[in-house]
């Protein structure tokens, strides 16, 4: 792995290197935009539930775009396009943004890997949260949950990071684009099919009146959360 890291830099210091003697690679990078946008979700029902979300925030990036059908560090050693940045997505927020600019190639994109603001770097011995991770992990949710009578608030700080040194922690096929057409990547946070995954019923059952349902590592909502964030609401990438 410290060979293909070492390989990843070499290739991009050579292409530096050229541009800087005024030689051209004949693919020369261009920026691209990165704008930010949630679903607007504020209220929803789950089941019995009605839940009003005061929160519901994620962690995305960085992102490496590959030209390879499957993403992995092994077949994607120098990305078509990327951005070491991380951006936060307010999925309670339907308003578009510019969060950043992608680093692209005049190349096909056809699958991505990204971090949800913690990555382990090869060249870093553990696992570490992004200096700009702003939210200070890779997702927080804040919901007042309704049933009848019964009113309880639940909270989940989720941290997702990469198995092992130099992995990715999603790993993902998108639609192929020629980065050369398109004007910039959308990043969507939808954070209902999340909340509507986890068992609301139970969650009522630990609730009280003055403390709020801490969702903690090593608990089934914890870890449904966790499963979502990297499947069923996973950021959705558009270019356009």
């Amino acid at each position: 792995m410290r060979g293909l890291v070492l390989a990843v830099l070499t290739a991009r210091a050579a292409i530096v290197a050229l541009a800087a003697l005024g030689c051209s690679t004949g693919q020369e990078p261009f920026a691209l935009p990165i704008m930010v946008v949630g679903s607007g979700t504020t209220a929803l029902t789950a089941g019995d539930h009605t839940l009003v979300v005061t929160e519901a925030s994620l962690s995305a990036g960085p992102f490496w775009f590959c030209a390879s059908t499957a993403a992995s560090p092994d077949l994607c050693p120098v990305a078509v396009a990327e951005s070491l940045a991380v951006v936060t997505v307010d999925g309670r927020d339907a308003t578009e943004r510019v969060a950043g600019s992608l680093s692209a190639m005049p190349l096909t994109a056809r699958s991505v890997m990204y971090d949800l603001g913690i990555s382990w770097h090869g060249t870093e011995p553990t696992a570490r949260l992004s200096a700009d991770a702003t939210l200070g992990r890779s997702a927080r949710f804040r919901v007042t949950a309704t049933r009848g009578a019964n009113t309880f608030h639940v909270i989940a700080d989720i941290d997702v990071k990469p198995q092992y040194q130099g992995a990715r922690s999603v790993h993902g096929a998108t639609t192929p684009v020629d980065l050369a057409q398109v004007k910039g990547l959308h990043v969507r946070f939808d954070p209902a099919p999340c909340l509507r995954s986890l068992d609301w019923a139970a969650l009522e059952a630990l609730a009280t009146t003055s403390t709020p349902v801490a969702l903690v590592k090593g608990t089934p909502a914890h870890s449904a959360l966790v499963f979502g964030i990297t499947g069923a609401c996973a950021p959705q990438f558009e270019w356009r």
